[in-house]
């Protein structure tokens, strides 16, 4: 629907050299045919975040004469302090002009500048100008998986004379490995004026912070965002709906690939109305409609993003090239009822969550009916947490791995299990990794362990005495549910057979998944009125 969107502003300066000249106390700008600087050949590539000290001449900017600069992120530079690697929520779920708004903090020059921006940075240092230059793809949105054959390539040049150029390359052939999106711009102070200007005019008038914010076409986020797409829906075809399932044949303003939590797109409001005893938030937000809801996703997943459909790896048996969707769609739902439980110790309420909605990573959390494998652990959080013979304790999984499933405990709070079928659990204290972490060893060592800790028995009474019985109980409680999955077009676009056969497929496995992980207690259907198993 037109009115629930607003149009893309992709990127336009490629195969151009944007040059920002001192005058004025700001800069004036030209806009100029292609300009790229060759490399040094002792160009050094950076390996990660680091201060790079101008060798030759110290360049004047944001009122200052500085003789190094940041680079902690791709796309941008910045003096007098680093940018910070993770600037909250808006990094991962929001839209490009969310992140921007955490952006300007510092003085800075962003030559294209997004959450997730992978590729490779070199700096040449010649004696009267720097050259920083990026090769860049999105990682985030690699294509079914696989990382772009191109790279997209684009230059900052600092000038002895305080002349900056940003040089942009051509883009990928292939246009689903193109970079749409970033933030470019100048900025010499964090009070940024809120009107962007078009950087491919030139610039007729000096001015301090030049910026504009490119994005993809953003759903209109109204007072409860995509929650207020999902009433029009409802409105169109009654009230049949439990859950929503969004897809998008284009790609969508979004910073994360997986449907994000989405700014008051759950139904808490439902729910709460109808169980007890599972520990949803107190302050959910409830319907903007008047229907039966109770979730939804956050925002539309473009069909060709890497979570939709993935490249399977044989080394883990048993997974499917559907894994990462079946993952976030399993986890998503599940947050309707899940992961906010209690337990009492010594008359104290103590959670089993962390502050995100999600288990405590130090939760032994196993599940009985994983996707694939024998030790995987809740898409909820938590982990599978095998006791080793010495006594310490090696995570196999965290809800991340694609082959998990619901805990007993998951399975209790959603209705599909009685209480005395969940064993004790455990939660794991003063965690205390056992041997250094070699570099071969990786991240893996530091997620996973083996750590010593002490280890505390957590039972279901522990739980019922914290959260009272549910209700209705699990005898009473729902099993089937119907969901609604929604492929989005762009008005005027037609469907692409093949993207629409991938939803029809991904919507079939998803339904099988939910069937599987539940051990086949819960059942989720996907049914239009007067039209069954549509």
């Amino acid at each position: 629907m037109s009115e629930d969107l607003v149009p893309a502003k992709p990127l336009d300066l490629t195969e151009r050299t944007l040059m920002f000249t001192p005058s004025g106390g700001g800069y004036s700008r030209a806009v100029r045919p292609l300009d790229w600087e060759e490399e040094a050949a002792d160009a050094e590539r950076m390996r990660g975040p680091a201060e790079v000290e101008l060798e030759h001449f110290r360049f004047p900017f944001a009122g200052q004469e500085w003789d190094s600069f940041f680079y902690t992120r791709p796309g941008l530079i910045s003096f007098g302090e680093p940018i910070p690697r993770d600037y909250g929520w808006p990094e991962r779920f929001g839209t490009m002009p969310q992140v921007f708004g955490l952006l300007a903090i510092t003085p800075m020059i962003s030559a294209l500048s997004k959450p997730h921006l992978g590729g490779n940075v070199q700096v040449s240092r010649l004696p009267d100008r720097v050259i920083v230059a990026f090769f860049s793809w999105d990682r985030e949105f690699a294509v079914y998986g696989r990382r772009p054959k191109e790279t997209f390539d684009f230059q900052i040049v600092l000038h002895s004379d305080g002349r900056i150029a940003l040089n942009y390359g051509p883009q990928a052939q292939d246009p689903d490995e193109a970079l749409g999106d970033g933030i470019v711009g100048v900025f010499t102070t964090p009070e940024v004026d809120p009107r962007p200007i078009d950087l491919s005019r030139p610039d007729s008038r000096p001015s301090s912070a030049q910026y504009e914010v490119f994005r993809y076409p953003m759903i209109r986020d109204g007072r409860h965002g995509v929650a207020d797409v999902s009433c029009r829906i409802i409105e169109v075809l009654g009230d049949e709906f439990d859950f929503m399932a969004f897809n998008s044949q284009f790609r969508v303003d979004q910073q994360e690939t997986g449907p994000a939590h989405g700014f008051a797109g759950y139904y808490w409001g439902n729910l709460r109305a109808e169980v007890d005893g599972v520990g949803t938030y107190e302050d959910d937000t409830t319907t903007p409609c008047e229907s039966r809801l109770k979730n939804t996703w956050g925002f539309p997943v473009w069909m060709k993003a890497d979570t939709v459909v993935d490249e399977s790896h044989p080394e883990f048996p048993g997974q499917t090239p559907y894994d990462p969707a079946l993952t976030y769609f399993a986890h998503e739902i599940g947050h309707t009822w899940l992961a906010y439980a209690y337990y009492l110790k010594n008359g104290e309420r103590r959670p089993l969550r962390d502050g995100s909605g999600h288990w405590e990573l130090r939760l032994h959390a196993p599940a009985p009916f994983p996707h694939w494998g024998t030790e995987n652990g809740s898409v909820m959080g938590g982990a599978y947490w095998r006791e080793n013979s010495d006594g310490t304790f090696t995570a196999t999984d965290g809800w991340t791995n694609r082959g998990g499933g619901f805990s007993w405990l998951d399975l209790y709070l959603m209705g599909l299990a009685m209480p005395d079928e969940v064993p004790d659990m455990f939660v794991l204290h003063n965690l205390r990794r056992e041997g250094p972490c070699t570099f071969e060893a990786g991240w893996e060592c530091e997620r996973f362990g083996p750590f010593a800790a002490d280890k505390e028995i957590v039972t279901m009474e522990q739980v019922l005495a914290a959260m009272g019985p549910r209700n209705p109980p699990p005898e009473r409680s729902r099993k089937v549910f119907n969901t609604g999955f929604v492929y989005f077009l762009l008005p005027g676009q037609e469907p692409d057979p093949e993207l629409l056969r991938g939803h029809a497929d991904y919507r079939d496995r998803a339904l099988e998944h939910w069937r599987h992980v539940t051990g086949g207690r819960g059942q989720l259907t996907s049914e239009l009125p007067g039209q069954p198993n549509n």
